[in-house]
């Protein structure tokens, strides 16, 4: 313990890179405008961790990052945020702690050349073959004589009056027989329903 104690205290970093243990199994560190490979490189002596590049050069990209009291997994993660790396902390066949930096994943997507967008078709349905007749065939249209005015259909007859003889109230009417003058003047047409009565005579009399 000491021995790695010791061995964190003399490693030397860079500048812009600071990193002090905390507590047992953590670190405080503070990487400013440093490249990626070099700030790796002071964690991994720091922390005795071996850092492996495959199919990639170590990267230059610079990487700010800081944290408190951050185990080494935290240290690390914090280190590739936003870099495009991929990468793998374990043990190596040895069993010492190992950091595996395989590829890049936006830089493959990026510097491979992008696909020509799809050219769309546009197909065309064929125009109908239409024969338009020439003039010699054209038939001239006949003109129309002049045909009359239609005659105006005859006004409708004024409403005749319903003539009904003897019906009171009405136009020309006269009083039918068997109904009384309108102003109590007998008619001699006139017969009542009912004779009328006689007046009473000596013998009639109660």
């Amino acid at each position: 313990m000491r021995l790695a104690l010791l061995a964190l205290l003399l490693s030397v970093c860079p500048a812009g890179v600071d990193i002090r243990p905390a507590a047992p199994g953590r670190i405080d560190f503070a990487v400013q405008a440093v490249p990626l490979a070099e700030a790796l490189e002071c964690l991994g002596q720091r922390a005795g961790i071996k850092v492996v590049y495959d199919g990639l050069s170590s990267p230059r990209q610079l990487v700010s990052a800081s944290a408190k009291g951050a185990t080494v997994a935290e240290a690390v993660e914090k280190l590739f945020e936003t870099q495009g790396l991929n990468y793998a902390l374990g043990l190596d066949e040895h069993g010492k702690r190992s950091l595996l930096v395989v590829s890049r994943s936006s830089a493959a997507t990026d510097s491979s050349p992008s696909a020509p967008p799809a050219r769309s078709v546009i197909t065309r349905a064929p125009e109908p073959n239409v024969e338009y007749p020439s003039e010699s065939e054209v038939t001239p249209e006949t003109p129309t004589a002049d045909e009359p005015p239609a005659e105006a259909a005859p006004a409708p007859p004024g409403v005749v009056k319903p003539v009904f003889p003897g019906m009171m109230g009405l136009p020309g009417g006269a009083t039918p027989p068997g109904t009384a003058a309108p102003f109590g003047r007998p008619d001699p047409r006139f017969r009542p329903l009912y004779p009328e009565g006689s007046p009473l005579s000596s013998t009639t009399q109660p």
